[in-house]
């Protein structure tokens, strides 16, 4: 047991990934300065070098991983940057000096998406800028945008600023 352990943490640290828990008892995947939130129990395939999250819909694989699934949004300019929650600011078993952006891994009908709250910088009426929040949602298993929610006044603004 042991040594299938040893291998785990080798692979992932070749990798640039590292799994933890937070003070609230949920998990955490990170890879480089990206990382995820999620109350359901991790795991590492080392066959297929990935992750597997087992939801109440059973174990499932999530081959995007939070730094591809924040890239997808700010390639397709849906966010600039995502938003880290006040709970895991204050939270001393995560250590933030190495996180920018921050998702939180969740389930839609048996999926895993990853649900992103970021912000999107424009300008209303093409003049002044303001600040859009959104919660946009992944797949995990594609990396498509599979949702989006913001405020009814942050979908004017949106329009106003398009």
């Amino acid at each position: 047991m042991d040594d299938a352990l040893f291998h785990i943490e080798e692979r992932l640290a070749i990798d640039n990934i590292s799994l933890g828990t937070t003070s609230a008892n949920e998990f955490l995947i990170q890879k480089n300065n990206t990382a995820a939130v999620t109350n359901f129990p991790l795991s590492w395939d080392l066959t297929t070098n990935t992750l597997i999250v087992t939801t109440p819909a059973g174990r499932k694989s999530v081959p995007v991983l939070p730094d591809a699934a924040i890239k997808t949004l700010i390639d397709a300019d849906e966010i600039d940057q995502a938003i880290i929650p006040e709970s895991l600011r204050t939270d001393r078993n995560v250590h933030l000096g190495t996180i920018l952006d921050i998702a939180t891994l969740t389930h839609k009908n048996g999926d895993p998406i990853y649900q992103i709250t970021g912000i999107q910088g424009q300008k209303l009426f093409g003049l002044f800028p303001v600040a859009i929040e959104k919660t946009v949602a992944v797949s995990g298993e594609s990396g498509q945008i599979v949702g989006t929610n913001e405020t009814v006044i942050n979908k004017i603004i949106d329009l106003l600023s398009g």
